[in-house]
């Protein structure tokens, strides 16, 4: 779980091209095609992180067993697809009804993969609470792709 999460929040964002998912759809780009305007880039990332980790001189998975990797793979695909904003009162719901319930257990692989994906989704949201120095430059960057996004569509009008 551990190489997994760690994985997966290094990989989250990986070729991110500064649009969001509704731009792909709208913009029908052949992202959107490729993943049926589904957590576009989510599974991207996702499919990019896999695509390198099968390079040779990048594949730290390969001593894991057939089973650990798949479980790996899994556990890492779950926690970026559950970086996708779309997902967020779904997540945020599962999670809090779960802890309301009970415990998570780490015997469960469902929990872990439950914990992994709340730890990561709330990782992707933390720079608003960072120091304001570093949230500053954090939120200047995504202002100007958000600006950039808004020209790209008003092009498209």
């Amino acid at each position: 779980d551990i190489l997994a999460v760690i994985t997966a929040a290094l990989c989250h964002d990986l070729e991110h091209p500064g649009l969001t998912n509704n731009f792909q759809i709208h913009a029908q780009t052949a992202l959107a095609l490729i993943y049926n305007d589904t957590a576009v880039l989510e599974n991207h990332h996702a499919s990019r992180t896999f695509g390198i980790l099968r390079r040779p001189d990048c594949n730290i998975l390969e001593n894991l067993s057939h089973r650990d990797f798949v479980e790996c793979r899994r556990c890492i695909v779950a926690a970026i697809l559950a970086t996708d904003m779309a997902q967020h009162f779904t997540l945020s719901d599962k999670f809090a009804t779960r802890l309301a319930t009970g415990s998570l257990s780490c015997n469960s692989v469902e929990d872990r993969y439950l914990l992994v994906q709340a730890l990561l989704h709330a990782a992707d949201l933390s720079n608003s609470v960072r120091p304001l120095s570093i949230m500053d430059l954090w939120t200047k960057c995504l202002v100007r792709e958000f600006y950039h996004q808004g020209d790209l569509e008003k092009e498209m009008c």
